[in-house]
């Protein structure tokens, strides 16, 4: 039994892996683990005691959380990232690389928005940002080190925000895993080295009485077509009446083929019999 295919914009489609990679991620912070504890705390001794403050309490501190999550979602929401790379990166070299934040909400401003900056193997940057105005832009740079040539990849950028009360730190996915090309790395050039090369170079070339020989040099007489060697140096050229073409004769044409040619004497010899009457035919 064969499957029915999955449509193309099926597999392209967000839903269809989003419970394995969710846009968001939370997590809570030092804050935020004691604000959970007081949550459980509060709702077992209200459920023991049946105090109604208690009650009060807990369903407080549970929509204290509900609105930081809303909170936090807002402020994130609507971002762009578009990445601004080098053109030159050299092994060894430190590279200036940008980011440019994009806020595309129409009347929301996004506050305290951190970008975080991953490094494979290291601890990870920090660029904050306190607040980004509805419909504005804002170029986050940084500088990166990397330590090998050729073809690599970036290890990519988050964007990640506490706010408002510093309980959750919601992030994005990781965004900006641009492939890059690394040149291999440049030292300068040794002093030693640079003198030898100076007086290589200084050596090499010869003064200005040995590098032009103009002086020396004559013009020569023009040379008509049908004219010597010996002619052109006297100055008295050739007439320029072209010859005529000497025709290349063939051998057969060239010689007689009467009685009394050498031809018809030389070749006699082997004619013979029945060869006497080709023989009268030429």
């Amino acid at each position: 039994m064969r499957w029915p295919a999955v449509p193309q914009h099926v597999k392209d489609s967000e839903w269809w892996w989003r419970p394995f990679r969710p846009r968001r991620t939370i997590w809570p912070t030092r804050d935020g683990w004691w604000c959970l504890f007081v949550v459980i705390g509060l709702g077992v001794a209200a459920i023991n005691t049946g105090n109604n403050l208690l009650y009060l309490l807990v369903s407080l501190l549970l929509s204290l959380i509900v609105v930081s999550g809303m909170l936090s979602e807002q402020s994130l929401r609507g971002l762009r990232l578009e990445a601004d790379v080098p053109d030159e990166i050299y092994a060894g070299t430190p590279a200036l690389f940008g980011a440019l934040l994009s806020n595309r909400k129409r009347w929301l401003t996004s506050y305290s928005i951190t970008l975080e900056i991953l490094v494979r193997g290291g601890t990870p940057r920090f660029v904050y940002l306190p607040r980004l105005e509805a419909g504005r832009d804002r170029l986050l740079t940084w500088e990166e080190t990397l330590p090998v040539r050729g073809r690599q990849r970036l290890a990519g950028v988050r964007l990640t925000t506490r706010f408002p009360f510093g309980l959750f730190l919601k992030a994005s996915r990781v965004m900006l895993e641009l492939p890059v090309l690394v040149f291999p790395s440049v030292h300068p050039i040794p002093s030693a080295a640079r003198a030898t090369t100076r007086a290589t170079s200084t050596g090499a070339r010869a003064p200005s009485s040995s590098r032009c020989s103009c002086a020396r040099w004559k013009p020569r007489p023009p040379r008509t077509r049908g004219s010597s060697f010996g002619e052109r140096e006297r100055g008295t050229p050739r007439s320029s009446k072209r010859r005529s073409p000497r025709r290349r004769r063939s051998p057969l044409t060239s010689r007689a083929r009467g009685p009394g040619s050498s031809w018809w004497a030389r070749d006699s010899l082997w004619l013979s019999g029945g060869d006497r009457a080709t023989r009268d035919a030429f």
